[in-house]
């Protein structure tokens, strides 16, 4: 999962195939050819509503939430290896593992349809990482008390699960963000008044 995660944010191209709509490649293929893609920060609009979305390295433009996923998936990575490979026992704190573990899946769920924690590029870098950290962490939890292999794969499966729901609810923040815009000659924003055919 944590190496699936890491090439989904490495190569966003590939990946975004399974979860874009129709209007969203159509909006992709405008962008391409009328030069919008010039207008892009770290994948999002150059536009104050997605100001939050986004944080600077030097004079690279990140967006925030792939950032975080990619930094919680390499930690979670370290940490997968050197539970199962390296012998690491967190036996007397199983339960809070699992309970921090659901705080991160929790914000990392509400961080988009909660206004209160969008705030800033580093909110959202943060929430991104603790989400994948605390998939770990459920995960890890419920190896320690329960032993079962079951249980361990239908973890895994709800991580999945929580991760698509993560991402749609990205997409509907970021429709909700385009949406209230004012600005007529943005591309983003007619392309939201498209239909469906």
């Amino acid at each position: 999962m944590c190496l699936l995660g890491i090439l989904a944010v490495l190569f966003p191209n590939v990946c975004s195939r399974f979860f874009v709509s129709r209007r969203q490649e159509r909006q992709a293929h405008s962008q391409a050819f009328h030069g919008a893609a010039s207008t892009l920060l770290g994948h999002h609009p150059q536009c104050s509503g997605y100001s939050g979305h986004v944080f600077t390295l030097g004079r690279k433009v990140f967006c925030a939430t792939c950032s975080g996923l990619l930094l919680g998936a390499v930690l979670a990575l370290v940490g997968v290896c050197v539970f199962f490979f390296g012998g690491w026992e967190i036996t007397q704190n199983a339960v809070a593992a699992v309970v921090v573990g659901v705080v991160g899946v929790a914000l990392g769920l509400v961080q988009s349809p909660l206004p209160v924690l969008q705030g800033r590029g580093a909110v959202r870098l943060f929430t991104s990482v603790f989400f994948v950290v605390g998939a770990f962490l459920i995960l890890l939890g419920v190896e320690e008390l329960a032993h079962n292999v079951s249980l361990d794969f239908f973890v895994v499966a709800l991580s999945v699960f929580w991760l698509v729901t993560r991402i749609s609810f990205s997409s509907w923040d970021h429709e909700r963000i385009c949406f209230r815009c004012r600005s007529e000659s943005c591309e983003f924003r007619k392309d939201l008044w498209k239909k469906d055919f």
